[in-house]
C-alpha cells in the first residue's frame, strides 16, 4: 500500500511539476509575443491583436490571436481574422503560426476601391494551407520559412466598375534569414529573403474609368512558370548600399484582349531574369528575356495574326538613388538580337514587297561618369554631376545600318571637349524604300533630309550619310551646327523675400 501511495505521489508531482512548466512557457510565449510587439513598434510598424486563449496542454503551446492587424503609415496593413501560434513542449524547438483561410491587404497610396479608405486599395486574400516557422539557425541568426499550397490575391472593382484584378500563387515557398532580437527594418547585420512559386497566374479587367488606355483594353492575363526572388541586405540603410535582389522564371504567356481597332495581342517568353542591387548610392538594374514573340491578331477583318520574335534581349540600367558622394559610373544597355518579323508582319508593314526583309538587331550603350557637387544638375537631380558621357550605338536592318561612337567631357560651365563619328550605311535608300511602301509620307521625308542637309555629310558611297561630332573652343558641334546639350550649372537662386 505504501509502495501504492509512493507511486501516487511520484506521478502527482511529475504532474504538478510538468503543469508549472507547461504554464510557465505559456507565460514565456505571451512574453516574447510583447517583446516583438515593443520592437516591430520600434521599427514603425504597428502589431494590435486580441489574444483569446491558450491551450495545447500537456504537449504543446498554442496561442490563438484574433483580429491581428499589422499596420504601417507609409504602406499600408495587413488584417487577418485569427492567427494560431504554437509550439511544442517540453524543449520549445520551432515556433509555427498557422495562417487563416482569407485577410485583408490594404496598400496606402493606391487608388482607392470602393469601400476602402481614402488613398489606398483594399485586396482580398485567399489562403491555402497557410503555415509559417520560426527557427534558430545560431545564437545570432534565426529563420522564417513559411509554405503555402496556394495563395490568390483580389482587387474588387471600385466604385466605378473601372478595375478588378487576381494574382494567384500555387507550391509558395519562403525562407528569411534574419539576425535574432531585431525587428524589421532595424536591423544591421545580414538579412536574406528566398521565395519560390510553382507558377503565377495573374488577371485583370479594365472598365469604363481606365482613362490611361481609354476602351482600348477589356482585360489582360499572364500565366508564369517557375517564380523566383532572392533578395539580401547588409547594411543599416538600403539606399547607401548592400541591397541585392534577383527575379527569375521559367516560360511566361501574356493575353491581351483589346477592343476594336486594337485588336488582341501574345506575348510569349521562354525565360526571364532579372536582378537588382545598391552599392554605394548607385541603384542598379539588369534583366534578361530569352526567346520573346509579340503576336497581334486584328480585331476586324480577316488578316492572320502577325508576330514578332527577338532571340534575346538584354536590358541594364544604373541610376543614382542617393547624392552623388564620389565617383560614380553610370550605364544605360539595350541590346536586342536576331529580331525576325513573320511574313504576315512583313505584308501588313510592306504589302508591296518594297522593303528588304531582312533579320533585325539593335545595340545601344550608354555610360556617364558622375562626380559630386554642390550645383544642381537637371540629368542628376538627387546631387552630383556629369562629366564625361560616352556612348556606342549599332543598329541594323531594312537594308540599312547605324554604327558609332561618340566620347565628351563636360565641364560644370557646360563646355565639351572630345566627339566621334556615327555612320547611316543606306541611309538614303532607306528612306526611298518606306516611301514607295507607303510606310512614310513626302512631309515626314522632307522634314528628315532637312535633317540630314543640317547635321550629316555624304558617306563612302551615295546611300550614305556620316554624322561627324566634334568639339570646337568647348562647344558642341554636330555637321556644321552648333548645339547646347549641356547647360551652365548655376547655384540655385535664392527664394525671393516675402
Amino acid at each position: 500500500m505504501k509502495r501504492a501511495y509512493l507511486a501516487i505521489g511520484v506521478v502527482a508531482t511529475i504532474i504538478v511539476a510538468w503543469s508549472v512548466a507547461w504554464w510557465l512557457g505559456r507565460e514565456t510565449m505571451r512574453t516574447v509575443l510583447t517583446q516583438e510587439t515593443t520592437a516591430l513598434a520600434a521599427a514603425g510598424i504597428d502589431l494590435d491583436y486580441e489574444i483569446a486563449w491558450t491551450d495545447g496542454y500537456p504537449f504543446a503551446h498554442r496561442l490563438l490571436l484574433r483580429d491581428v492587424t499589422l499596420a504601417q503609415d507609409a504602406t499600408g496593413s495587413l488584417t487577418l481574422p485569427s492567427v494560431m501560434i504554437s509550439r511544442g513542449f517540453p524543449g520549445g524547438g520551432d515556433v509555427t503560426i498557422s495562417l487563416p483561410q482569407s485577410a485583408l491587404l490594404s496598400v496606402a497610396g493606391a487608388a482607392g476601391s470602393e469601400g476602402s479608405a481614402e488613398g489606398a486599395a483594399e485586396y482580398s486574400l485567399a489562403l491555402d494551407g497557410g503555415e509559417i516557422t520560426l527557427s534558430e539557425l545560431t545564437p545570432e541568426e534565426g529563420i522564417v520559412a513559411g509554405a503555402l499550397a496556394g495563395v490568390t490575391v483580389t482587387l474588387p472593382p471600385d466604385g466605378d466598375g473601372a478595375a478588378e484584378g487576381e494574382l494567384a500563387l500555387s507550391g509558395l515557398t519562403l525562407r528569411l534569414i534574419r539576425p535574432t532580437g531585431t525587428a524589421f527594418g532595424m536591423a544591421d547585420r545580414d538579412w536574406r529573403l528566398i521565395l519560390d512559386a510553382e507558377s503565377a497566374a495573374i488577371r485583370a479587367a479594365a472598365g469604363p474609368g481606365t482613362a490611361a488606355v481609354g476602351q482600348a483594353v477589356s482585360r489582360w492575363s499572364a500565366a508564369i512558370e517557375r517564380v523566383g526572388v532572392t533578395a539580401r541586405w547588409q547594411g543599416t540603410d538600403p539606399m547607401l548600399g548592400g541591397l541585392t535582389a534577383s527575379l527569375r522564371s521559367g516560360a511566361i504567356a501574356v493575353q491581351v484582349a483589346g477592343a476594336p481597332p486594337l485588336g488582341d495581342a501574345a506575348l510569349s517568353m521562354g525565360t526571364f531574369a532579372g536582378t537588382y542591387s545598391v552599392s554605394n548610392g548607385l541603384g542598379t538594374v539588369r534583366a534578361t528575356l530569352d526567346e520573346t514573340t509579340l503576336t497581334h491578331r486584328p480585331a476586324t477583318g480577316q488578316a492572320a495574326p502577325r508576330s514578332l520574335a527577338i532571340d534575346r534581349v538584354d536590358i541594364a540600367q544604373s541610376d543614382p538613388v542617393s547624392p552623388i558622394t564620389s565617383q560614380a559610373n553610370l550605364e544605360v544597355r539595350l541590346s536586342a538580337g536576331e529580331i525576325v518579323p513573320d511574313d504576315a508582319a512583313w505584308n501588313w508593314l510592306d504589302a508591296a514587297g518594297r522593303l528588304p526583309r531582312e533579320t533585325g538587331q539593335i545595340h545601344f550603350t550608354m555610360n556617364a561618369r558622375a562626380v559630386p557637387s554642390n550645383l544642381p544638375d537637371p540629368y542628376l537631380p538627387l546631387g552630383g554631376r556629369i562629366a564625361s558621357l560616352a556612348f556606342d550605338i549599332d543598329m541594323r536592318g531594312l537594308g540599312a545600318a547605324a554604327a558609332g561612337t561618340v566620347q565628351l567631357q563636360i565641364a560644370a560651365d557646360g563646355s565639351t571637349r572630345g566627339g566621334g563619328r556615327i555612320v547611316l550605311d543606306g541611309s538614303m535608300g532607306l528612306i526611298r524604300d518606306l516611301i514607295a511602301a507607303e510606310v512614310m509620307d513626302i512631309p515626314t521625308a522632307q522634314f528628315v533630309l532637312d535633317l540630314a542637309a543640317r547635321y550629316a555629310r555624304p558617306g563612302a558611297l551615295p546611300e550614305d550619310l556620316v554624322v561627324d561630332i566634334r568639339s570646337e573652343n568647348g562647344q558642341l558641334v554636330i555637321g556644321d551646327e552648333e548645339v547646347t546639350l549641356f547647360q551652365p550649372l548655376l547655384p540655385a537662386p535664392n527664394p525671393p523675400d516675402e
